[in-house]
C-alpha cells in the first residue's frame, strides 16, 4: 500500500472512530436515562405552580379525612383530580373504570411521596394509617387534553431513532469533511516526496535534476534544501573528479614525455658504442658516463612518481628518529654540491646556532629538499642558480626555508603552487609534472608541519615544524 493511501485511511479511520464512541456514548446514556425513566415513569419538567397547594389540601385530608367530594371541589379550580384508595381499593371517584386501576399501582411504586411528573403529567399523593384503615391519596393535573400513556414505548423508541438518524447523519458529514481535509493533507505531505522521487530517478540515470523548488511545510522544506546542497555537491565532486582525471592524465603524459627524452637519449649513446663510434677508449667510457647519469634523472623521476602513487594510495609510512636537523642540512648541502658545477647552480647554508633535535623521518625529508632543489634548478629561468638555505628557529617552530635567485612566481597563484598536478608553465618557462610540490607539502604536513611559499628577491619555500621533542612523537603522522 502506497504511503499516500496508508495516510489517508489512517486519518479517516481515526476521525470515524472518534465520531462513533463519541456517538455511542451519547446514545448509551440516552438509552439509560431513557430506561430509568421508563422504570419510574418520572421525568424531570417544569413542575404546575398550583401542585404545591393541591399538596396542602392532601396533607390537611390526612390530618382527619374529610368529605371526598368536598376535596374534590377544592382541586376543580386548579385542574386536578382526586383519587382515593382505602386498603389498596379504590373508593373515589366511585364511576371510575375498573380496566384503568392499573395505573394506581403504578405511581405508588414510587416510594417517595409529595409531587411528581410522570408521562408529562404532575400528581401529587400522600398515604395515611387512620387507625382502622390504610388510605392513599393522589390528585392528578387534569387540564391538558393528554393521557397517562401519552408518553408511551413506542415515542422514546421513536426519540432515539430520531438521534440515530441525526448521529448517522452528523458522521456522514464529518466523513465527507474528513475526507476532503484527509485528501489536501496527504497531498501536501506527499508534494514534496513526489518532487524528491522524480529528482532521484534524474540522477539514477546519471544526469543533474533540477533544483526542487517548494514552499510549505519547514520540515520539507528543509528536506527539499538538503537535497539540493547535496546535489550541488555531487556535481562539486563529479567536476574535481573529472578534472583529478584530466590533470592525471596530463601528469602520466608529461611523465611519459619526460622519460623518453632520457630514454631516447640513452639508447642513442648505447648505439653509438655498438656501431662503433665511441673508436676510443676514452670516448666509450664518457659515452657510458652519460648513458649512467641520464638514468639517474629516470630514476628520480620513476621515484618521484613511486611516492605519489604511495601517497594517493595512503601507504608511505614515516619512521621519525631524532635529529639535529641544522647538523643534517650541513651535511645534505656538502654531499649535494658537488652533484652541480658552480655554472649551474651554487648552494648556501646559513645555520642560527642552535642545535635543537626533533623528529624527522631523514629518508622522507630528502625527499623534501630534493624536490626544492629540483624545482629551484628547473623553474627559476636563470643562471647560475643560487640556492640559499637557511635553518632558523622560534619560541614554538624550527623553519626551514629554501631561497632562490630566480624570477619568482605571479602572486595570483602562489595559493596553488603547492597544490597537485598544478604547473605554473608560463611563469617558469618549463615542463613539468606538478606532483614535486605536491609531495613536499604532504610529508611535511605529516610531520604536524605547514609549507609556505612567498616571492621574495626570488622564490622562497619556507617549512615550519612545531617544536616539542618527545611530546610531539606519539602525534606525528605514520601514514599507512
Amino acid at each position: 500500500m502506497s504511503m499516500r493511501r496508508r495516510v489517508f485511511l489512517l486519518n479517516m479511520l481515526m476521525m470515524v472512530t472518534a465520531m462513533l464512541i463519541l456517538f455511542g456514548a451519547i446514545t448509551g446514556f440516552m438509552r439509560y436515562r431513557l430506561s430509568d425513566y421508563d422504570e419510574s415513569r418520572e421525568w424531570i419538567s417544569n413542575v404546575d405552580d398550583n401542585a404545591f397547594t393541591v399538596m396542602r389540601i392532601l396533607e390537611n385530608a390526612a390530618k382527619e379525612p374529610s368529605d371526598w367530594e368536598g376535596m374534590q371541589r377544592e382541586m376543580d379550580p386548579y385542574g386536578y383530580m382526586l383519587f382515593v384508595c382505602r386498603d389498596g381499593e379504590i373508593i373515589y371517584p366511585k364511576d371510575f373504570v375498573v380496566e384503568n386501576r392499573d395505573w394506581i399501582a403504578e405511581i405508588r411504586r414510587n416510594a417517595a411521596e409529595g409531587i411528581h411528573v410522570a408521562y408529562g403529567n404532575t400528581y401529587a399523593d400522600v398515604s395515611f394509617d387512620s387507625g382502622e384503615h390504610t388510605y392513599y391519596l393522589a390528585a392528578l393535573c387534569v387540564s391538558d387534553e393528554t393521557t397517562m400513556d401519552r408518553m408511551n414505548h413506542g415515542q422514546i423508541l421513536a426519540y432515539i431513532y430520531r438521534i440515530v438518524l441525526i448521529g448517522s447523519v452528523t458522521i456522514l458529514i464529518v466523513a465527507c469533511l474528513g475526507w476532503v481535509f484527509s485528501k489536501a493533507m496527504v497531498n501536501r505531505v506527499v508534494k514534496p516526496l513526489d518532487l524528491l522521487i522524480d529528482s532521484l530517478k534524474v540522477v539514477g540515470r546519471g544526469e543533474r535534476a533540477k533544483p526542487i523548488v517548494y514552499h510549505g511545510d519547514k520540515e520539507f522544506e528543509r528536506v527539499c534544501e538538503t537535497f539540493n546542497a547535496m546535489q550541488e555537491e555531487i556535481a562539486d565532486h563529479e567536476r574535481e573528479r573529472r578534472k583529478y582525471e584530466e590533470q592525471r592524465t596530463d601528469m602520466v603524459t608529461s611523465i611519459s614525455h619526460d622519460l623518453r627524452t632520457p630514454l631516447t637519449s640513452i639508447k642513442g649513446y648505447i648505439k653509438a658504442i655498438m656501431d662503433g663510434v665511441a673508436d676510443t677508449p676514452e670516448k666509450r667510457d664518457r659515452f657510458l658516463q652519460i648513458a649512467y647519469d641520464t638514468t639517474g634523472e629516470m630514476d628520480q623521476l620513476l621515484q618521484k612518481l613511486f611516492v605519489f602513487s604511495k601517497i594517493e594510495t595512503g601507504k608511505m609510512p614515516l619512521y621519525p628518529v631524532r635529529i639535529d636537523m641544522e647538523e643534517y642540512l650541513a651535511q645534505y648541502v656538502e654531499r649535494r654540491s658537488s652533484a652541480w658545477t658552480p655554472e649551474e647552480m651554487t648552494l648556501i647554508m646559513q645555520g642560527c646556532g642552535e642545535h635543537y633535535e626533533g623528529l624527522y623521518d631523514v629518508l622522507q625529508m630528502q625527499r623534501v629538499f630534493d624536490n626544492l632543489l629540483e624545482n629551484s634548478l628547473h623553474y627559476a629561468g636563470c643562471a647560475p642558480v643560487q640556492i640559499t638555505i637557511t635553518v632558523a628557529e622560534n619560541d614554538a617552530e624550527e623553519i626551514i626555508s629554501f631561497h632562490d635567485n630566480g624570477c619568482g612566481v605571479p602572486e595570483e597563484k602562489l595559493p596553488y603552487i603547492f597544490d597537485r598536478f598544478y604547473r605554473c608553465d608560463e611563469a617558469r618557462g618549463q615542463e613539468g609534472n606538478g606532483v614535486g610540490l605536491y609531495i613536499v607539502k604532504y610529508i611535511v604536513e605529516a610531520h604536524q608541519g605547514r609549507a609556505e611559499a612567498v616571492n621574495r628577491d626570488g622564490f622562497e619555500v619556507s617549512l615550519h615544524f612545531p617544536k616539542g621533542g618527545a611530546d610531539r612523537e606519539q602525534d606525528i603522522d605514520c601514514r599507512g
